[in-house]
């Protein structure tokens, strides 16, 4: 079974706490994640997947280098998002109680938050469930849901926050 570490190589301490976040996503997925970080006495790293555009390598030097899917959008437009996603989290992580640093990332967002936990031996990872709403509804079916593909193809824990739960209905059904 391929299970994959829970702690920093040789440090015997939690691996990271890795949250994806977005434009104007609800404190409360990031709140969940900083607790979680702080009760397991680890880092976070809140990162950001840019889904309009890949990374790609170079194979004589190696390099990689970020590219729009669509070449007439440049990349100045998710490079402003992340900028923004940044500076919203430094306001709002000002006094955090844990280590905390930003990334931003290139691509299907579950594939890139699940190679970002592999790589920092993250303990656990950290989604929002989606906003309401028909445009919301239409991306989640045209893309899919970025939580179930982490809980399908990835051997790590996944925290799924729910930004606008629905009780369930009591009584007559």
């Amino acid at each position: 079974m391929n299970e994959p570490s829970r702690q920093h190589e040789g440090s015997g301490s939690p691996g990271p706490i890795v949250v994806g976040v977005i434009q104007a996503q609800p404190p409360a997925v990031v709140d969940h994640a900083v607790t979680l970080a702080r009760a397991l006495g680890t880092s976070l790293i809140c990162a950001y997947v840019d889904p309009t555009s890949y990374t790609t390598t170079s194979r004589r030097e190696g390099a990689e280098r970020v590219v729009a899917i669509d070449p007439d959008a440049g990349e100045s437009l998710a490079r402003q998002q992340g900028i923004r996603i940044r500076k919203v989290l430094a306001s709002r992580l000002e006094d955090c109680p844990v280590e905390w640093r930003f990334q931003t990332l290139a691509g299907e967002p579950a594939r890139e938050l699940s190679r970002l936990a592999e790589h920092a031996s993250a303990s656990f990872i950290v989604v929002g469930t989606r906003e309401p709403g028909l445009a919301a509804r239409l991306e989640e079916f045209l893309s899919g849901s970025v939580a179930l593909h982490l809980a399908h193809h990835q051997g790590r824990p996944v925290v799924v926050v729910p930004l606008h739960p629905k009780p369930f209905a009591v009584g007559n059904q």
